[in-house]
């Protein structure tokens, strides 16, 4: 059965299974709605858990081995522990109107600094039709193909990328190629670009000013309306093209006097990251998945509700994922919606709000923020801390 007449169909990511990779546990699994916050200290491993769709998207788009090496190998990207794990595995469950697919690999690490693809296996599935084998390999031996097909399996490489043109996996590939996780710096975004680069937005917005030349008009309009909201006095933004290079502008009006525009950098950082982020969230076409790092660093707290509103209003078009140290934004956060990471010696583990806490945010004795605020916010399962025991009855 073909997943191709439904290639047009958003595609979304509904967990990520995880073992060993980097900070993470064995068996992390880590369930995404439309807007998913990630919260824990810093060094936690949040962005760990990003890094894992970046690694399966570079994997699939570029090679397994540029993905590993770009992490300085495979020893810095398996889990250090004193008994050192074997194998890291990465598996993704995805779903789409009327189907549903499970992709998995198993790369084991061997003492001398190399890798071997243990195994790798796709498995979709449709209502009433039960789950369908699409690819299985097993030690670079491929045993199931897509029917026609014969792909040459590896010890070293993903064998996924070469079956994308087949009806059967095209849409697991494509949506997994097109998650897209951003840490955008002011600094990038300030600079003159060069002309040439060309969309989606990268990580860390170095090609800012190429996707600004892109948006459609509606986006434009909302962009330039967001930036209204957020300084009170730019109303438009341009580009300006000099010497093989790109240059953001934006007009600024005043009581008194003509509009004048002024450089990307002669912008504050806020302003810029502000920009950065909006853009991320309006470009088109949208990508299943968008990573945000720490939305809310340089931006005026006072600014978070409007910023939320953006991400909320984004999330209808394209899951949103954060990662926040901001009491701030998590008071604007349904408990359901947020994911606690913690690390505890060096093994990272992610799971859901402890019961305890959702119960007082529920009854709006304390908010998410509060917790922070006050000593942390506990993962379902962790030792408990005084606002848990409270909770308890007496005996």
């Amino acid at each position: 059965m073909s997943l191709d007449s439904r290639l047009g169909d958003p595609v979304r990511v509904e967990r990520l299974r995880v073992s060993n990779y980097r900070s993470l546990d064995d068996d992390v699994v880590v369930e995404f709605g439309d807007l998913t916050a990630l919260v824990g200290p810093n060094g936690s491993g949040k962005s760990n858990v990003l890094d894992v769709f970046r690694f399966l998207r570079e994997a699939l788009s570029f090679g397994l081995e540029p993905a590993v090496s770009k992490r300085l190998g495979i020893k810095k990207l398996r889990r250090t522990a004193p008994f050192k794990p074997r194998a890291i595995k990465v598996g993704v469950d995805l779903s789409s109107s009327g189907w549903s697919a499970s992709y998995d690999i198993q790369i084991n690490a061997a003492a001398n600094g190399t890798y071997k693809v243990e195994r790798e296996r796709l498995v979709t599935e449709w209502p009433g039709a039960g789950g369908e084998v699409m690819l299985d390999v097993s030690g670079g031996k491929v045993k199931v193909a897509p029917e026609g097909l014969r792909p040459i399996g590896s010890e070293v490489e993903l064998t996924l990328p070469s079956l994308a043109g087949a009806p059967e996996v095209r849409p697991v590939v494509e949506a997994l190629r097109a998650v897209r996780i951003h840490s955008i710096y002011p600094r990038e975004l300030s600079t003159p670009q060069p002309v040439g680069a060309t969309p989606p937005l990268d990580e860390s917005g170095s090609n800012w000013c190429a996707v600004l030349r892109t948006l459609d008009e509606r986006a434009m309009t909302e962009l330039r309306l967001a930036m209204e909201k957020v300084t009170g006095d730019i109303r438009d933004i341009r580009v300006d093209s000099s010497g093989g290079f790109y240059t953001a502008e934006f007009e600024h009006v005043f009581t008194e006097g003509a509009p004048k525009w002024f450089s990307a950098g002669q912008e504050s950082d806020g302003t810029l990251r502000t920009a950065g982020i909006l853009t991320a969230l309006l470009q088109s076409p949208a990508p299943p998945l968008l990573g945000i790092e720490e939305p809310e660093l340089t931006i005026n707290p006072g600014l978070l509700p409007l910023l939320f509103d953006y991400l909320k209003a984004a999330s209808q078009r394209a899951q949103i994922v954060i990662t926040t140290h901001s009491p701030d934004l998590l008071d604007l956060l349904p408990v359901e919606n947020i994911r606690v990471v913690q690390r505890r010696d060096g093994v990272t583990t992610v799971g859901l709000v402890s019961e305890a806490q959702r119960s007082i945010v529920r009854d709006d004795l304390m908010t998410l923020g509060e917790f922070l605020r006050s000593g942390g916010i506990k993962m379902e399962g962790s030792e408990p801390n005084l606002f848990d025991l409270l909770d308890e009855p007496v005996s």
